[in-house]
């Protein structure tokens, strides 16, 4: 989702004032940089100053330290949020750094002294500012090194190397860049990543499990630790991600986290241990000192006496383990979800988790993987269903389920949506000259935008010794049966029809001889195969059944369920259990009253507003009373007995109080 996620940000304007800035928005961090390294200071000095507490240096009245200090304060002022005395020393109204980079202020001092002797010799998250700061075009403004891995990682799919960070970022990046000054592109693109950091950044493990079938001697060493610890160990590290899983489990350890080990057979999930501590073969004589004090059961002196009877297996892994049992209720291998997607080799394989589904969000999961199917053989997809049951939002889990880069883009039809807004058109403009005059320009519309950025994937990936993956591309459309089909779409009915895909599907639009030479769609416009469509409407709107029969053979249809998306409900916390019950009962009741079918049913999204009212006395009474009664109001409007069978469904809606008790 790299360019879709980030155009969300700069379509914004998040971040507009770095994209009109004409000066370069970090200048005085540059004015700073050039005095500290102007500043004379001798090799000696330098090497007292480091070796010098940081409380010491903050409060010495040496001249020499009160020179230096008041230079690398000024420096780190500009370069780092948490930075000492910024809001004194950083001169800029907005107070504006570079980074946030988790840099102490200890350690920005002792970095940028020792930067002055020898630059190899600061950390890399000190060098990688500098080098912003000294040529901001080509490097990025990022400290951690971490955060450069993971970019990498999610964007590119290579091994991270540092000397090729930057150009990397430059070429994935760049295109998107239409600001002003050049030298603010990498630190407004920054900015753009880390609005939506939680697309690239590695997922928190929850933590490993293994393939390991005997039971026996996990059931002694449950004996012999009684209510204290022990000791386990596998004789793999993971195959996959093994550096980002054990330093991930490292930092959980470090803050006073523990994490979950789980040993599988028969693909469940049957003993279960809490990991307090764990080692390999470089730190293991250092940790088995440590854990000696906790006395656990079969602790070995050398981690090579852990091993297995014919001594053919030894630890590449020893944990620390508290609480281990045997599970009551076995876990299905399918619910826990896997780090990164990894492969898991059952036998002798470790693998790393970030969660456990529940039974609710595997149901989801299977659902998800069923629509996904359906949408890769058909290209096309409506789902239909009841107001609130979840369309938009099952439309973005089908899509986000397509591939692990997929670019996913959105837009609502309405009456006042048409042609121009989809396909292309003519859009007024004003000159930049003195005179400012209007006049029009052809502009593409946001549907032939989208499927030329999958063109151009595609093109970019079948060149001979290319490194793009292509990628998968979704367009929804949010209500679609709410804007006039054949003005919108046009000429496109055929173009998206799942079997002309692709060039053979060609088709003149109205404005083609309008089109420049270099527009990717000149000689005629198609849909790439690689653009996949998903749209959404309520099935008991009016406008349904005049949907376009030109429409309705080239999409398959399904209906959503309001029982489908019934795991939105989860986000409630201590509400989501009445939520739920009140929900099965109210639909319930509506598929039996007359004037009524599955149709009306009401789904999980009007339930997620309870949230709003958790703090009143009666929190499912407010969402009856404001937003339940006037929907089913409407809905039975016209029919006989309207009092009555609004009774009837209040009463079904508290009827969920005779079992989970008066919790509202």
């Amino acid at each position: 989702m790299i360019d879709t996620d980030i155009s969300k940000v700069i379509e914004s304007g998040e971040y507009a004032d770095i994209q009109a800035m004409t000066e370069f928005r970090h200048e005085k961090a540059r004015e700073a940089l050039l005095a500290w390294r102007n500043l004379p200071v001798s090799r000696e000095t330098a090497m007292q100053l480091c070796e010098m507490p940081y409380t010491d240096f903050c409060n010495s009245d040496v001249p020499v330290v009160k020179t230096v200090r008041e230079a690398l304060f000024l420096l780190v002022a500009y370069c780092d949020i948490k930075a000492k005395d910024k809001n004194i020393l950083n001169m800029y109204p907005d107070k504006r750094t570079i980074a946030m980079s988790n840099i102490r202020q200890n350690d920005w001092k002792n970095n940028l002294i020792k930067y002055k002797i020898d630059p190899a010799s600061a950390s890399a998250g000190v060098r990688n500012i500098i080098a912003y700061i000294d040529n901001p075009t080509e490097n990025w403004p990022i400290a951690s090194e971490d955060h450069k891995k993971m970019l990498i990682a999610h964007f590119d799919g290579r091994e991270y190397n540092p000397d090729t960070f930057n150009s990397r970022m430059n070429s994935i990046f760049m295109p998107l860049w239409q600001g002003e000054n050049r030298e603010n592109a990498t630190a407004f693109l920054t900015r753009c990543l880390y609005h939506i950091d939680r697309v690239w950044k590695n997922p928190e493990i929850g933590g490993l499990f293994v393939h390991e079938p005997y039971d026996s001697w996990k059931n002694e060493l449950i004996d012999d630790m009684g209510d204290g610890f022990g000791c386990i160990w596998w004789h793999t590290k993971p195959s996959q991600h093994g550096k980002d899983i054990l330093s991930s489990l490292e930092s959980m350890i470090e803050s006073g986290d523990t994490f979950k080990f789980y040993y599988v057979k028969n693909n469940q999930a049957t003993y279960e241990a809490t990991v307090h501590d764990f080692a390999d073969k470089k730190n293991y004589t250092e940790k088995a000192a440590e854990w000696k004090a906790q006395n656990p059961a079969w602790l070995q002196d050398e981690i090579t006496d852990h091993c297995d009877n014919d001594g053919k297996r030894h630890a590449a892994l020893v944990f620390l383990i508290k609480d281990f049992r045997r599970l009551p209720s076995p876990i299905p291998l399918n619910r826990f979800s896997l780090y990164r997607n990894m492969s898991y080799n059952t036998r002798g394989g470790i693998a790393a988790f970030t969660n456990i589904l529940s039974e609710s969000e595997y149901q989801e999961k299977m659902n998800i993987e069923n629509y996904v199917r359906l949408l890769e053989a058909n290209k096309n997809l409506i789902l239909t269903g009841a107001p609130g049951t979840g369309k938009t939002y099952l439309a973005h889990k089908i899509a986000s389920a397509m591939d692990e880069d997929v670019v996913i883009d959105k837009v609502q039809f309405h009456p006042s949506y048409d042609y121009t807004d989809f396909v292309e058109g003519l859009r007024p403009v004003k000159d930049s000259g003195a005179n400012g005059q209007l006049g029009f320009m052809l502009r593409p519309g946001k549907f032939k935008s989208f499927c030329a950025q999958a063109l151009k994937n595609l093109t970019d990936s079948d060149t001979p010794g290319s490194n793009v993956r292509k990628k998968k591309f979704v367009f929804i459309i949010d209500e679609i049966n709410r804007g006039e089909l054949s003005k919108i779409f046009g000429e496109l009915f055929s173009a998206i029809d799942p079997d002309y895909r692709g060039i053979k599907g060609l088709v003149s639009t109205q404005y083609q001889n309008m089109l420049e030479p270099e527009d990717n769609f000149h000689d005629g416009f198609y849909v790439p195969e690689n653009v996949y469509i998903i749209g959404t409407m309520n099935d008991i709107d009016r406008g349904v059944e005049t949907m376009d029969f030109a429409i309705r053979r080239r999409f398959a249809w399904c209906e959503v369920k309001a029982s489908e998306n019934i795991g939105m409900l989860e986000s409630l916390g201590n509400l989501k259990v009445e939520a739920k019950k009140r929900m099965e009962r109210l639909n319930e009741a509506i598929s039996k009253t007359d004037f009524m079918n599955d149709a009306y049913h009401i789904g999980g999204a009007y339930f997620l507003k309870v949230k709003n009212y958790a703090n009143d006395l009666k929190p499912f009474d407010s969402l009856w009373e404001l937003h339940l009664k006037g929907l089913l109001a409407e809905y039975l409007r016209g029919s006989d007995r309207i009092e009555e069978k609004m009774m009837n469904l209040k009463n079904a809606y508290n009827g969920a109080l005779t079992d989970a008790g008066n919790n509202n």
